[in-house]
């Protein structure tokens, strides 16, 4: 992985609490199938199958360090997922997102809104550095990002101002949006401080990642043209952009509807 944080993050709050005093050697797999069976009533399927990769990772690891002699992982069944999601801010809910987390004057309430305004994963934002900006073209060069290329983060001027803010904080020498607690280390992932905006903005239902297909909604609408949406969001492919297509229903409606009109 290019940033663990999201897998320590996993690691602290369920595996550690959970298998932390257990000996590899003494688990089995009808305990780690018991253990996902028992997160479903909190965690969606494909958070509980990502806990155990983590799970069988670790296991791995074990083996080839002659820890233990075989993984109790080979036999434990993942979950089926479904990870159709539609959720988007609406036109009427975007205003107020920005408003309540402009409201908390933060840097990590910052960082969200950066990532509203770019598309750019949240893990990719807590980890931007100083040497990634441009000032004289408005753009982030990242030089490493999942897709496995460079990819260059062009900024609108919303974007601008919150880089600039964070300039004039100068908290950090390296990173962009560093924690307040310790600025020679990046900023954790703003669960709580995502939550405080929601609950500000009286908006229920939304995920982290819901603002990177917000903003693919809008440059779909704006463009219909998913070759331009697939750069912005730094696809590999466009297999990956096509998951928002059902965001420019509206205007293949339009075109189902002229065809029709010809059949007259």
């Amino acid at each position: 992985k290019k940033s663990p944080q999201s897998e320590l993050s996993k690691l602290h709050r369920y595996i550690r609490p959970f298998w932390g005093q257990r000996r590899l050697r003494d688990i089995t797999a009808g305990e780690i199938e018991k253990f996902a069976a028992d997160l479903r009533s909190t965690l969606r399927p494909a958070t509980i199958n990502r806990l155990l990769a983590l799970l069988s990772k670790i296991c791995s690891l074990a083996v080839r360090a002659e820890w233990i002699n075989h993984s109790p992982m080979t036999h434990v069944r993942y979950l089926k997922e479904n990870n159709v999601r539609y959720r988007t801010l609406s036109a009427t809910e975007i205003p107020l997102f920005i408003a309540a987390a402009e409201a908390l004057n933060t840097p990590a309430a910052d960082a969200i809104l950066l990532a509203l305004y770019t598309g750019m994963r949240i893990g990719e934002v807590c980890t931007l550095k100083w040497e990634y900006w441009h000032p004289d073209a408005q753009q982030l060069l990242l030089p490493d990002t999942k897709s496995g290329h460079p990819f260059t983060c062009p900024l609108a001027n919303p974007a601008v101002a919150i880089i600039q803010r964070q300039a004039q904080l100068a908290l950090s020498t390296t990173w962009i949006f560093p924690r307040l607690t310790d600025a020679t280390r990046q900023l954790s992932y703003p669960r709580e401080t995502f939550a405080r905006i929601c609950r500000d903005a009286g908006i229920e239902n939304l995920r982290m990642h819901d603002l990177r297909r917000t903003f693919a909604s809008r440059v779909l609408q704006t463009t219909s043209d998913i070759a331009m949406a697939s750069r912005l969001l730094n696809h590999h492919s466009l297999t990956a952009t096509r998951r928002f297509a059902f965001l420019i229903a509206a205007d293949t409606q339009s075109v189902v509807a002229q065809v029709v009109d010809t059949f007259k």
